[in-house]
């Protein structure tokens, strides 16, 4: 993501995904102030795992929808699955022809 959107850029949407879930898991209330990755592996790793893994599903989850706000669904599709080649396809949106 980071050719796409630079490092400063992959943090703040991160922080922002953050500062958006933290309704829902209070411990990433801490996390939309943090600047690394570090301190949100942290943050997570002292959590139940079961909550830790709800967590970093809705952190990841917001952070993908961000970035496709951003990007598009198309290239936000592209970049994951140059991560992940066996990521599944994203079902299309209702705006998508």
């Amino acid at each position: 993501m980071v050719p796409l959107v630079s490092v400063a850029g992959v943090q703040l949407l991160f922080a922002r995904s953050a500062k958006l879930t933290q309704g829902e898991f209070a411990c990433l209330a801490e996390s939309s102030r943090l600047e690394g990755s570090t301190e949100l592996c942290a943050c997570l790793q002292a959590q139940d795992p079961a909550v830790a893994m709800a967590a970093a599903t809705a952190l990841f989850g917001t952070f993908i929808a961000l970035l496709t706000t951003f990007i598009g669904e198309r290239l936000t599709t592209q970049v994951l699955r140059s991560a992940w080649p066996r990521i599944e396809e994203m079902p299309p949106t209702e705006n998508e022809p």
